[in-house]
């Protein structure tokens, strides 16, 4: 039952609260970020590709120079995981054991014709003719004057060409994460709602196309908080989770949970000297941290992370197009929210993770329960979501209460307010899916005031 418990409060945090699950620092590494090398006018869609997982794995352990022209061998890699993804969609015409045959430095001609005997699979070409066929579809675009297919082709071209690709046969059928979504009108202003999950994977990317075209269309994006800035602001962000009189950690959880936890950290490389004077519920979520990086290093298939996160792609997106980003919260308003916590109930939190903190199968039994919620999310099932997830579980417990309920007022008040504005205004609104189906949730709030609340795909 305490690992049922721990489980069920670890994915309330990763369904209610942006700021834990993505800037709990775990080492304050204070070197310069070293980043992939790509053209600016790439970037946007490099992180597309990323996001639907059609890099490699070892692409991704390694930071790489994508401006250099592909090889054979790193096309072909390319090309089987767009495949993969494909053929895992169920379609007509899906061959999970297609090869690929490129050798040498390829040209944009080359990869062109691979990336047209993959797509024909899923809609044919009655035309035979694949530069019609993919210039139609707006997958191959050149440099403005031509298709230049005789240049070479750099990685960066050859991960943006498959990225529209797999984008266009999930938009041609219909496919694509769908999520919770609702859209409420009032005079002139519009404001779409959608229910997030702040850790994710692959697998619920790409969005569907009319979520993306809301997105796009609409004039500020909204979210509980601003991860881009709040990251630009880390040191800030960190002195929240210290004690700034003195404190240590180790007067507040005790010897034994102290040794404990040192011992773990140990194994990991780690000294717990980092983390003398941090709050016990920082600690704990830095623990819970640490596990889950260890265990998703050894096994592949539990790429579960921020990185993929429905709130994080809405972030960038709009970062790269300079959309503005209004913020609902404050990084104080969430650290207030944990620091309100009895430190009974923070210590005790802390020791159902130490118990099972070398137990690979409890935050495996975490990720499978998470990529269970993401198939709720990525097909919009509300129902199937509320099944895996106990939202009324949650608010039985003073904790899951003040992480809803007086937060779900504040926001829907913020939304009430963008909806009375004067002139024509389009938001659209990111928020953890709790607020979405706890008892006091934003649509209920909203409805009380007289708005109507419309389902976003009816």
């Amino acid at each position: 039952m305490k690992k049922k418990a721990l489980i069920h409060n670890m994915i309330a945090l990763l369904l209610c609260a942006t700021l834990l699950v993505v800037n709990v620092p775990v080492l304050a590494d204070k070197a310069p970020l070293k980043q992939n090398v790509m053209s600016p006018w790439a970037i946007a869609e490099v992180y597309n590709a990323e996001t639907m997982g059609l890099l490699p794995d070892m692409w991704v352990a390694v930071l790489n120079d994508y401006t250099k022209p592909i090889t054979g061998e790193r096309a072909n890699e390319l090309l089987s995981v767009s495949n993969d993804k494909l053929s895992g969609l169920g379609l007509k015409g899906a061959k999970s054991s297609a090869t690929f045959t490129l050798t040498g430095e390829v040209n944009r001609e080359q990869f062109v014709e691979a990336v047209y005997a993959l797509l024909t699979q899923y809609e044919p070409d009655q035309n035979n003719d694949k530069v019609a066929y993919l210039t139609d579809k707006s997958i191959i675009k050149g440099d403005g004057n031509s298709l230049v297919l005789k240049r070479a082709c750099s990685e960066q071209e050859a991960l943006i060409i498959l990225a529209r690709s797999v984008q266009y046969i999930y938009d041609a059928n219909e496919l694509g994460g769908k999520g919770f979504a609702w859209t409420i009108k009032n005079k002139e202003n519009t404001v779409h709602l959608l229910g997030s999950v702040h850790l994710a994977n692959a697998s619920v990317h790409p969005f569907n196309k009319k979520l993306r075209n809301a997105f796009v269309k609409a004039d500020k994006l909204v979210m509980e908080i601003d991860i881009i800035k709040m990251a630009q602001n880390q040191a800030q962000a960190m002195s929240a989770y210290v004690y700034q009189d003195g404190t240590t950690l180790e007067s507040q959880i005790g010897k034994d949970n102290y040794e404990l936890a040192s011992q773990f950290l140990q194994s990991a490389g780690i000294s717990i000297d980092l983390f003398k004077n941090y709050k016990p519920w920082a600690f704990n979520i830095v623990l819970q941290q640490i596990k889950e990086n260890t265990v998703t290093t050894k096994k592949a298939n539990l790429k579960i992370n921020a990185k993929y996160g429905i709130d994080m792609w809405f972030n960038n997106v709009a970062y790269l197009m300079q959309k503005p980003v209004v913020e609902l919260e404050t990084v104080e308003s969430q650290i207030a929210l944990f620091d309100s916590q009895k430190k009974e109930d923070q210590v005790a939190e802390l020791e159902k993770t130490l118990q099972d903190v070398n137990n690979e199968e409890e935050t495996t039994e975490m990720m499978k329960t998470i990529g269970d919620i993401l198939k709720t999310w990525k097909n919009g099932n509300r129902d199937e979501f509320l099944k895996v997830f106990d939202v009324e579980k949650l608010e039985e417990t003073e904790f899951g209460k003040n992480l809803l309920e007086d937060r779900d007022k504040g926001m829907a008040d913020k939304i009430d307010a963008m909806l009375k504005e004067d002139g024509k205004n389009t938001y659209f609104v990111v928020v953890g899916s709790g607020h979405c189906f706890s008892k006091t949730n934003i649509r209920k709030r909203l409805e009380e005031k007289g708005y109507t609340v419309y389902n976003f795909y009816e």
